[in-house]
């Protein structure tokens, strides 16, 4: 999982799965200390707005354009 704020880059731990929804369900991932909302994750080279951080292993996104 890639994740990154307004100019850095920085890969974070973890395997992730987004529902259509935008919930993103994690795997030994630590949301609350390595991402935070306004950032973006990049999966299978879509990007994604993270609009929310309920926990380390849940969030949720939007497609970013």
């Amino acid at each position: 999982m890639a994740l990154w704020g307004n100019r850095d880059s920085k890969t974070a731990s973890g395997t992730i799965a987004i529902a259509s929804n935008g919930t993103v369900t994690g795997t030994s991932t630590s949301f609350t200390t390595q991402a935070n909302v306004g950032d973006y994750i990049r999966v299978s080279g879509e990007d994604y707005l993270i609009k929310s951080i309920a926990s380390n292993t849940s969030a949720v996104v939007v497609a970013a354009n």
